[in-house]
């Protein structure tokens, strides 16, 4: 019992911050908005919070992962395609955009191993040529999924499937190796590596994770919406700042609490800001605008060095 209120009492300010900010939305849209359609609100919030924890593990160990937008494009497309083809059904979307995910997860990471450039610009030329074949495979035709691949938007499939992704992110993050390499570099990559781990490996696998949980979000997406369109002039970038703003959020708003189940708030938040933005009427351009904005100014705050305090001397007897 006793350590059921302790994971309460850590999380309790992740829980709080969405639903201080719900009340807001209904204090000024109580019109347009109830209790009831919070349900709604938590159900949009599943799948970026997919995409989330993948972008969690790249700046877990200082990776700019940019390119994770147009992987989830490609994931989208080889996956649904495939599947539809050759008559897989649902199993083998998931599978299908999965396997593309980390396979462009890992593509990236040798890329960046070979090239031995820093991860931002690595990751923007992958953007480019990931957009490119977007375009080009499948003569760039739109895909259209029948019906029957159309699932996840359905209770209690988008549950069970949001279950097993924050299980693996849980597992992967809190009890696997991997997880315990990804902070250690986080922290100090200096010290992780005196230690033994290999930071370049490390930063290698945290790729291709973020390849892993991109093919989640890609079949989770398109299982819902039914249909994938290419794109190109780095559009894909929306979809990269949407994660990374739930990443930042997220962290912000964890403390001692499960990061795991934070980024799902963050994820909470940032629909709930979508949906003020559109009780002011701000139009869908400059809501992404704001986004990108709000993602930088998170970032930079991130990246502050935090001032610690000398302690006081003692008093002299």
């Amino acid at each position: 019992m006793k350590k059921i209120l302790t994971t309460i009492k850590n999380n309790a300010f992740a829980i709080s911050v969405p639903i201080v900010l719900y009340m807001l939305v209904l204090i000024i849209s109580p019109t347009s908005r109830t209790w009831g359609s919070a349900w709604i609100l938590i159900k949009q919030a599943f799948a970026p919070t997919f995409l989330a924890w993948g972008v969690m593990f790249a700046f877990g160990v200082g990776n700019w992962d940019f390119s994770v937008g147009a992987n989830v494009l490609l994931a989208s497309i080889f996956g649904g395609h495939i599947a539809q083809d050759l008559g897989l059904g649902v199993f083998g979307l998931i599978v299908g955009c999965i396997l593309t995910g980390v396979l462009c997860g890992t593509i990236t990471a040798f890329v960046y191993r070979l090239l031995k450039i820093p991860t931002l610009i690595t990751t923007l030329g992958m953007l480019l040529i990931y957009e490119s074949i977007s375009g080009w495979v499948f003569s760039g035709k739109t895909l259209v999924l029948d019906v029957q691949y159309v699932v996840f938007g359905k209770f209690p499939i988008n549950v069970i499937a949001f279950l097993v992704a924050y299980l693996v992110a849980y597992l992967l993050y809190y009890k696997l190796p991997i997880g315990y390499k990804v902070r250690a570099v986080g922290l100090n990559l200096r010290v992780a590596e005196s230690n033994g781990i290999d930071a370049v490996k490390t930063k290698m696998t945290a790729m291709i994770i973020v390849g892993l949980f991109a093919g989640m979000y890609a079949a989770v997406n398109v299982g819902s919406s039914g249909q994938a369109i290419s794109m190109s002039n780095m559009a894909s970038m929306s979809t990269c700042f949407s994660a990374m703003m739930c990443v930042c959020i997220g962290n912000g708003i964890t403390g001692k609490g499960n990061r795991i189940f934070a980024l799902y708030c963050g994820s909470l938040i940032v629909q709930i800001i979508n949906m003020l933005m559109m009780a002011f009427g701000i139009v869908q351009q400059f809501q992404k605008v704001i986004i990108a904005a709000v993602v930088i100014v998170l970032m930079i705050n991130g990246a502050r060095p935090h001032r610690v305090k000398a302690p006081k001397p003692a008093a002299a007897n």
